[in-house]
């Protein structure tokens, strides 16, 4: 029961129920079923933005899955605990975890039917880290195993966002959309909410903006039921992503009605975003990061309520900390129109579009890239490489040594999975960018 409540979103009943099913374990000696109901327990924390203590449960999940040879519950415990970890914004942790988990799978025959989902938060993992190419071949390697829909669904979510990064719309829309259509007999709350997330934003990036919007309502009815703060969240932020990208084409064509609406729409969700936010959030680092960025979105919309450029510094330096280069160099794009619009020429926002470009060029973000580069174009921004110019470079850095423990985790980020090499994608060393404050 406590582990139907959990996938469908209901965490707290989970909680008391997985908590019931632990005593009862315990008072009959059946480590086995401990380690089922601590895994429930620890993701529904974790879930709940209860991370730590979520993942101390998971850890213990683990040692006794591991003991008793218990080899189903260890791989699903550590698809959990790699989902937690990256939750936290320890991505290197997560890709250490979900490591080992396709060979686990190989040892009990049954790589196709653990391995995709379990495996599945170690890749988005390395895709926020940078780490495409090796991640797109460990995407083929699952989907090549021929899993059932409903477990193919996760490695096609984590295609589509690296399409969707890459440049590749068309591409990124196919495998989300094969990914709900493979769920839609067991949508669960993870699912819906980030498969429509993507599906939003891919819309956005289309200029889908209907689309977009309906696709965000849809999610949204999807996980009604659900006390998970992060499922909102995320949806609500690519709501108002799409919003503000319809307002600005919008208002390019002078269309005063469709701004309006776009501004309307963003303001229901970001009241959403932040209601959910109130539940407690600040263990849920990528979470946090998102809703900045949204906060930042909003001001866009609507910038006499706060003032932009804060919120976009703050929303860089969230990324920045986290060592996501694809999301840090979206925000110092956006950075830097702020900053242009504010003062007309600044020396902030030339180098931010230089330290962007650079990071763009790097990964291999084509479709960021001429964006940051028509913006450079018309601020008569130099942003050819040169001798200094690094990707995440910053003025002030802390000094050696004095990194926070995540971002010298993920900076250091090592994986037995396959590795791209240095041309084909694989992470840089993530500079110490100084943590920008919103009220900066």
């Amino acid at each position: 029961m406590s582990l139907v409540q959990s996938m469908q979103g209901r965490y707290q009943d989970a909680i008391v129920t997985a908590e019931d099913g632990r005593r009862a374990a315990v008072l009959v000696s059946a480590p086995a079923t401990q380690a089922r109901a601590l895994t429930v327990l620890g993701w529904s924390l974790c879930n709940l933005g209860r991370v730590a203590e979520g993942l101390a449960h998971l850890e213990r999940a683990q040692h006794l899955a591991s003991a008793e040879e218990d080899i189903p519950t260890l791989l699903w415990t550590r698809g959990q605990l790699a989902d937690g970890l990256l939750a936290a914004g320890r991505a290197a942790a997560a890709i250490d975890t979900a490591s080992g988990i396709l060979d686990l799978g190989r040892a009990l025959g049954a790589e196709a039917a653990y391995g995709p989902y379990s495996a599945a938060r170690g890749i988005e993992a390395m895709i926020l880290l940078g780490d495409w190419a090796a991640a797109q071949q460990l995407i083929g390697r699952l989907l090549s195993l021929e899993p059932p829909g409903g477990v193919a669904a996760f490695p096609r979510l984590a295609s589509g966002l690296l399409r969707l990064w890459q440049g590749e719309a068309a591409a990124a829309r196919a495998d989300l959309a094969r990914a709900l259509h493979d769920s839609e007999q067991a949508m669960v709350p993870e699912v819906a909410s980030v498969g429509h997330a993507r599906l939003a934003r891919v819309a956005a990036a289309e200029h889908r903006f209907d689309e977009a919007r309906e696709l965000v309502r849809a999610g949204l009815s999807l996980c009604a039921g659900s006390d998970g703060a992060a499922h909102l969240i995320r949806l609500a932020a690519a709501g108002v992503h799409a919003e503000a990208e319809r307002a600005q084409a919008a208002a390019v064509r002078h269309r005063g009605k469709q701004v309006a609406s776009a501004v309307a729409t963003a303001s229901e969700l970001i009241s959403q975003a932040r209601s959910a936010a109130r539940a407690g959030i600040d263990e849920l680092a990528v979470t946090s990061a998102e809703i900045a960025t949204a906060e930042a979105e909003w001001a866009w919309l609507r910038p006499g309520e706060s003032d932009e450029v804060a919120r976009w510094r703050d929303a860089v330096g969230r990324w920045d900390a986290l060592c996501f280069p694809y999301p840090a160099a979206h925000a110092r794009w956006r950075l830097s129109h702020a900053l242009l619009r504010q003062s007309g020429s600044s020396a902030e926002a030339s180098q931010e579009l230089r330290s962007a470009v650079a990071e763009t060029d790097a990964l291999g973000a084509k479709a960021l890239a001429r964006q940051i580069r028509t913006l450079g174009a018309r601020a008569r921004v130099d942003l050819e490489p040169g001798p200094a110019t690094k990707p995440l470079a910053r003025a002030s850095r802390p000094r050696p040594g004095r990194r926070p423990a995540s971002r010298r985790a993920n900076a250091r980020c090592s994986s037995s999975w396959p590795r791209a090499s240095p041309t084909g994608g694989s992470p840089r060393p993530c500079s110490s960018p100084r943590r920008r404050q919103a009220s900066t």
